[in-house]
């Protein structure tokens, strides 16, 4: 068993280009955010709503991710950086609640960061030999809970 096997320099190389297009992906959602948040208006009056109407979004990011430290912090980083606060669940007090429990009580943010890093491997349960990476299943179910809780924008 056992795929190939790359050059540590390469493997940095990779790393790096998807570290660049998630800090890509998040700065063009942000602006994404800050354009949609400055064209809002009123439904009920159809009046545009003023800068000091609105109320502003908050500031906590739920980061969902798996075993890959190095990516969990960068982006962990980068949300420092915005001005925004990252939320790592193992890093919140557990209070006495199981784990589910602890992650609905993480809901209320305002933005979720998935990272569905190649964590664990799969395969169809009657062929073993066609093995490909997956993210964990955890970060599977973080995702879809922060798709009907925060919706898909």
């Amino acid at each position: 068993m056992g795929g190939p096997k790359y050059p540590i320099d390469e493997i940095r190389v990779a790393y790096q280009k998807g570290i660049n297009g998630a800090i890509t992906k998040l700065t063009s959602l942000r602006e994404t955010l800050e354009e949609k948040l400055a064209d809002l208006e009123d439904e009920e009056s159809g009046q545009v709503v003023t800068e000091s109407d609105r109320n502003p979004p908050g500031n906590k990011v739920f980061i969902a991710h798996g075993h890959d430290e190095v990516a969990k912090q960068i982006v962990a980083r980068f949300v420092s950086q915005l001005d925004l606060e990252p939320i790592i669940l193992h890093e919140q007090p557990n209070c006495g609640r199981t784990i589910i429990e602890k992650l609905e009580a993480h809901t209320l943010v305002d933005f979720a960061v998935v990272l569905l890093t190649p964590d664990d491997v799969g395969y169809p349960a009657d062929d073993a030999t066609k093995q490909s990476k997956r993210a964990r299943q955890n970060v599977i179910l973080e995702l879809g809970l922060f798709l009907g809780v925060l919706g898909r924008e």
